[in-house]
């Protein structure tokens, strides 16, 4: 009998030994990439439950995490937008679940190969493109030129694809110059472009103050391709 007990004992001290060895091995970084990220290929995978781990504010107006979201409340005329600060990317697949609480009208974006400037009176980020759409159906793209100018490549659009005050899933796929912006998995337009051949990634919003929403964002994933 003490015999099997003795067993036991040594049995459960090798499984302890074994984990806490395990565990003990990993970084914090890669413990907090267990928690809450994933990233192959020089890409990522980002839920925001809890961290906006790679994530940074960008300008003056502040977003944030809860256990759900990445999220901004806004300021009135002014953008609130958030970039992937782990490097510029070139030739991806980005993909962000958003969305817009109650404003009807405010544009809600992505921004692909985007610098690091800004309009600081409207914390307006620049240079880069613009994929928006507005929560009654209406998207646009537009290319933030130096000095902060709009460059329209796509006017504001009617489109069915857009669920009306929902959640939406708006995707990029760039090739260095060239584009496809989809809504909900439906092609809205391709184009090609020489200004911008890489940059930031980022998810933002503009506040026109009528409301005090949110912009809520459920994930962002991006994808490199060579």
């Amino acid at each position: 009998m003490n015999r099997l007990i003795k067993s036991k004992y040594l049995f459960l001290t090798l499984i302890i030994f074994l984990v806490s060895t395990f565990f003990s091995s990993i970084s914090p970084a890669h413990a907090q990439n267990l928690n809450h990220e994933t990233s192959a290929a020089g890409g990522f995978n980002s839920q925001f439950n809890g961290s906006m781990a790679g994530w940074a504010s960008m300008g003056s107006v502040k977003m944030d995490v809860n256990s759900k979201y990445l999220y901004t409340n806004g300021v009135t005329g002014y953008w609130g937008q958030a970039y992937r600060n782990t490097g510029q990317f070139s030739n991806y697949t980005y993909t962000v679940m958003m969305k817009r609480l109650f404003d009807q009208n405010s544009p809600n974006c992505l921004f692909v190969h985007m610098g690091t400037s800004l309009v600081k009176d409207k914390n307006l980020w620049y240079p880069g493109y613009a994929f928006c759409y507005r929560n009654y159906g209406w998207y646009g793209i537009f290319r933030r030129a130096a000095g902060g100018g709009t460059v329209v490549i796509q006017g504001w659009t009617k489109t069915p694809d857009i669920a009306v005050m929902g959640w939406n899933k708006l995707k990029v796929v760039t090739s260095s110059t060239s584009f496809k912006f989809y809504i909900n998995d439906k092609l809205q337009k391709s184009f090609s472009d020489t200004h911008r051949t890489k940059g930031y990634v980022g998810i933002g919003c503009f506040d026109n103050g009528v409301y005090r929403e949110q912009l809520r964002v459920d994930w962002a994933t991006l994808t490199t391709t060579y």
